[in-house]
C-alpha cells in the first residue's frame, strides 16, 4: 500500500491517482498517514472507518480506537457532524494529526463547513501538550449557550495549525466565550489563518474575544489573514507575557467605537510585530473617534507597522 493510501484503494490505483491527481483533490496530501473518515450523522463508529462510504461516527473514535499513530501524519476527513461526540472536549493528544472537515457536507453553514457545537460548557477541540505538530481546518464551531470556554483552546500545544475555520457564525447557535484561547504558555509555532469570528447580535455568538492569549511565551506564533465581525470586547487580545507574537494583515470590523476593540497588548506583552492591520467601525471609514489599537506595554517594546483606523494610518494608543 503506497504512503497515504486509504486501505481499500490497491496500490496501482493509488499510485495512478498520486501522479495524475492534485493532492487537495484527493482529500488528502500524498505522503499522509492512514486516512480516517467520519460522518456525524450517517456515520458509526462500529464502521470500518477508512472508507467515506462507512466511516466513524465520531472524531474522538477515529484519534483513540482507530487508532491514530503518532507522528504518522494520519488525517481524519470529517463528511459531516454536529454533536455527535459522546463527551466533550475532543482532546488531541497524538502528534502530528490532521482534522479537516470537507465543504459541503449536509450539516455545514449554508453548505459550507461541517458545524459543532458543545453540548456543555466545554471548548469543541482541546490541543494537549503531547497534541504537537497537528492541524484544524475546515469548521464552522460554537459551544453551548453561555459557555466560558474558547471553541478551540491550547494547552502547551506546540506547532498548531489552525485555518479556514468559522467561529461562532449563526448556524451554530449556542456561543463560546472566545474563538481561540491559549490556557497555558508555550503553544509556540502556532499559526492562526484565514479564519472568520463572528461576535455581532445576529451574525455570530462569541461572547468575548476573537483570539485570547490567557498565558504567553507564544514565540514564533502568526495570526494572519483573519476576519473579525463585530467581537463584544477584543478582536485579538495579547495578554500574560504573549510575546513575540506576530499580528498581520488582518481585517477587523470593531463591535463599537472603542480603544483597543481591534487589538490589545497588555503590559507584560513584548517583541509582538503588528503590521498591515486594518480596523474599521460602521461607516467611519475616515476616522474612529477612539484608536482601535492599544499596546500597554513600555514604548519600544513592541513593533507597529502601517496600521489603519479606516482609511488613516495610526500608531497604537
Amino acid at each position: 500500500m503506497g504512503s497515504g493510501a486509504p486501505n481499500y484503494v490497491e496500490n496501482a490505483i493509488w499510485r495512478l491517482l498520486s501522479l495524475q491527481c492534485p493532492a487537495m483533490w484527493l482529500g488528502f496530501p500524498i505522503g499522509a498517514g492512514h486516512v480516517f473518515w467520519v460522518d456525524g450523522i450517517n456515520g458509526l463508529d462500529t464502521n470500518i472507518g477508512t472508507r467515506p462510504d462507512l466511516p466513524f461516527q465520531t472524531i474522538e473514535h477515529a484519534i483513540t480506537n482507530a487508532p491514530c499513530v503518532a507522528n504518522r501524519n494520519d488525517y481524519i476527513m470529517v463528511l459531516d457532524c454536529w454533536q455527535q461526540e459522546a463527551t466533550w472536549p475532543i482532546t488531541i493528544d497524538i502528534p502530528r494529526i490532521h482534522i479537516i472537515g470537507l465543504p459541503g457536507s449536509n450539516n455545514g453553514y449554508n453548505g459550507g463547513y461541517p458545524t459543532m457545537q458543545t453540548t456543555d460548557d466545554n471548548p469543541v477541540f482541546l490541543l494537549a501538550p503531547a497534541g504537537q505538530y497537528c492541524e484544524i481546518a475546515g469548521f464552522n464551531l460554537a459551544c453551548a449557550a453561555a459557555s466560558t470556554s474558547g471553541a478551540i483552546e491550547l494547552n502547551n500545544a506546540v506547532g498548531s495549525w489552525i485555518h479556514d475555520c468559522m467561529f461562532g457564525a449563526e448556524g451554530a447557535g449556542g456561543a463560546a466565550q472566545d474563538g481561540i484561547r491559549f490556557i497555558a504558555g508555550n503553544s509556540y509555532n502556532t499559526r492562526i489563518e484565514d479564519c472568520t469570528f463572528y461576535g455581532t447580535a445576529g451574525v455570530g455568538y462569541l461572547t468575548r474575544d476573537g483570539i485570547n492569549f490567557d498565558f504567553g511565551s507564544n514565540i514564533h506564533t502568526i495570526v494572519r489573514n483573519n476576519i473579525f465581525n463585530g467581537l463584544p470586547t477584543i478582536a485579538i487580545l495579547l495578554a500574560s507575557n504573549a510575546n513575540g507574537v506576530v499580528v498581520k494583515d488582518n481585517v477587523i470590523a470593531c463591535d463599537a467605537d472603542t480603544q483597543g476593540s481591534a487589538i490589545t497588548l497588555v503590559p507584560t506583552t513584548v517583541d509582538c510585530f503588528v503590521v498591515g492591520n486594518k480596523a474599521l467601525f460602521g461607516q467611519l471609514t475616515g476616522a474612529m473617534a477612539n484608536n482601535p489599537y492599544l499596546d500597554q506595554a513600555v514604548a519600544g517594546r513592541n513593533h507597529w507597522m502601517a496600521n489603519y483606523k479606516g482609511n488613516v494610518l495610526i500608531d497604537p494608543a
